[in-house]
């Protein structure tokens, strides 16, 4: 499996960073990724600096991904909800007044990497005119 090839010319000193994002898209494709990856880890991953983060958009999936019964099952030692940009925070990046801020995350949708891309003190006429 790609796990075991991705740590297997780690630095064992230093932990390993695997991420596998949009993992509701891959499980659904692949059913037996989620006990392809509980094997991984059962087997060799668990003994080695490894950090495993899986990452969702599907929160129903990705919490039922440690229930009772599943492959991973006991295996999650953190479980993250990362919560959309507040208007607030979207002011703060991009240096907007309260009012364009809230305009700027109906636009955004309060997601980070579309607020990265905003035009510092920008309208939403400008932001769309750019993309």
């Amino acid at each position: 499996m790609a796990l075991t090839t991705a740590t297997g010319g780690a630095d064992r000193s230093r932990p390993t960073t695997i991420v596998i994002d949009e993992f509701p898209y891959l499980s659904a494709d692949d059913p037996s990724v989620e006990g392809a990856i509980q094997a991984a880890w059962d087997r060799m991953l668990s003994r080695q600096p490894v950090l495993l983060i899986l990452v969702g958009s599907d929160l129903s999936i990705m919490e039922s991904l440690s229930a009772c019964g599943r492959p991973l099952y006991g295996r999650p030692t953190r479980e993250l909800t990362v919560e959309p940009l507040a208007p607030a925070e979207l002011a703060e990046i991009a240096r907007l007044e309260p009012a364009a801020a809230f305009d700027a995350c109906a636009v955004v949708g309060g997601f980070p990497q579309l607020a990265r891309l905003w035009p510092k003190g920008g309208t939403v006429r400008a932001f769309l005119a750019s993309r």
